[in-house]
């Protein structure tokens, strides 16, 4: 009898648990909470705000007046269109760009200055005038040359040429010594390996261009400051304002002892130096390098301070990348090829120091 007890207890023990197991009721839904559902709703919105748009009515673009200005205009026409399809990649819905070309160099700056233009194309001159009210954005880039450095031997033995696999923000200016008597016994001497004196200098007959121009005064001004203190007002036999084409012939008919020029001057009178001006020599043998002036930087590109389209968030860094991008394409490529910009690199404000130093050259002169 108690066995029969012991074993009814058991069944009926089994029997709850099996009645347990088969009737697991599914829980009670809930509905989500305030809190939850507000956070959701909270992260819509901010999705959504990210992703939209910020919208540009006009974006004001100013070239300096390097050239024609109706041929400046109808050759950048393109960008327009570029750089709002660029832009919107970076999130900027621009409606219009309009490009315009100052009367002056000054006139340019001042616009950008002052917040009527948002952005500039111009000279390093401009933006060193500026460099207290404007933003250096990026340097224009041209063809590298196949060699560098301020030693003169490395610009001698043959004529520099550009390399197409690379880009550069500036180039040198080089002062030439050409086939005279004179001008021979200067480049024995620096293929020597020595130093030229400032009364070799000074012995010497100089051909120099117009004080505007970088390579063929104001920079070689800057170099003979910088290595003997002096000034091309100090020499004793000067040519002023003289025409490239003009310095290579004189420097042919041996009128001339010293010039100077930009980097591949000499390659530009290959055909003439023997045809036109009957030297026997190749040009790279008659005329040698006997300095080399600081580094010359190329063309910038200047934003606003003071405009609301430059002061929006992100929208520096945005027209930097879109230029850069710009200038890689065909359309583009052709839009900038008539300033010689092969591209656009950050622009880095101690490469303009030698043109501040220049500065001081000008204010001299004037």
């Amino acid at each position: 009898m108690k066995k029969f007890r012991v074993a009814l207890t058991i069944l009926l023990a089994v029997s709850l648990l099996f009645v347990a197991a088969c009737s697991d009721p599914k829980p009670t839904p809930t509905e989500p909470s305030a809190s939850v559902a507000v956070t959701e709703t909270v992260k819509e919105t901010v999705k959504e705000t990210e992703s939209a748009p910020v919208v540009i009515d006009k974006l004001k673009v100013a070239y300096v007046p390097s050239m024609d200005v109706e041929l400046i205009l109808d050759t950048t026409e393109p960008l327009k269109q570029l750089l709002i399809d660029e832009l919107a990649n970076h999130n900027f819905d621009v409606k219009e760009v309009v490009i315009t070309v100052g009367t002056s160099f000054e006139a340019v700056g001042e616009a950008i200055s002052a917040g009527s233009a948002d952005i500039g194309f111009g000279s390093a001159a401009i933006y060193i005038t500026y460099d207290d009210e404007v933003d250096l954005l990026l340097t224009a880039t041209r063809l590298d040359f196949d060699r560098q450095g301020t030693d003169p031997m490395t610009w001698n033995g043959s004529i520099a040429t550009r390399d197409a696999e690379r880009q550069t923000t500036g180039y040198p200016g080089l002062i030439y010594a050409g086939p005279s008597e004179y001008g021979q016994m200067l480049a024995a001497k620096v293929a020597k390996g020595e130093t030229l004196t400032w009364e070799e200098l000074d012995g010497a007959r100089w051909a120099v261009a117009s004080p505007t121009s970088n390579a063929g005064y104001l920079y070689p001004a800057l170099w003979l400051k910088n290595n003997y203190g002096k000034m091309i007002t100090d020499l004793t036999t000067v040519i002023p304002g003289t025409a490239y084409p003009q310095m290579f012939a004189q420097a042919a008919n041996e009128t001339i002892d010293v010039f100077v020029c930009y980097a591949d001057g000499r390659g530009s009178y290959v055909e003439q130096w023997s045809k036109e001006f009957g030297r026997e020599n190749a040009i790279e043998e008659d005329v040698q390098v006997i300095g080399v002036t600081d580094w010359i930087a190329n063309d910038v590109v200047i934003g606003s301070e003071t405009s609301d389209v430059m002061l929006l968030p992100g929208f520096r860094q945005a027209f930097c990348d879109a230029m850069i991008a710009i200038a890689k394409t065909p359309a583009g490529s052709e839009a900038i090829s008539i300033f010689s910009h092969v591209g656009y690199f950050p622009g880095k404000d101690s490469d303009y120091d030698p043109m501040r130093a220049v500065q001081d050259i000008i204010k001299a002169i004037d």
